[in-house]
């Protein structure tokens, strides 16, 4: 998975889930894939996701198999990378490709 984000100048966030048909060729399974996600980012802590407009990009079908605590933990990370910590002084980019350290 990568995410790819961009800052609203709007409150709130929107996402998408892109899941190709060379990831699973069913149907039902890239839509299992796009339900988790959905799912996963709308539980996620708000100030995480608050003021971006997301894509996420997935490449493995093994998503649709992951036990929901490590599909969680993958996605947070993922949006922990893009929201840099403000105590280090870092400024979060406009635009940003985040992708993960283990391929999931």
């Amino acid at each position: 998975m990568n995410l790819k984000y961009t800052l609203r100048k709007k409150g709130g966030y929107r996402a998408a889930v892109g899941v190709s048909r060379t990831v699973h060729k069913s149907a039902v399974t890239r839509n299992r894939i796009r339900r988790r996600l959905y799912e996963v980012i709308r539980t996620t802590d708000p100030a995480l996701v608050e003021g971006k407009d997301m894509v996420i990009t997935v490449f493995s079908e093994k998503v649709a198999e992951l036990p929901p605590p490590r599909l969680q933990s993958s996605v947070t990370e993922l949006f922990r990378k893009a929201a840099p910590d403000a105590s280090e002084g870092d400024t979060p980019k406009r635009h940003a490709i985040v992708k993960p350290e283990g391929k999931t």
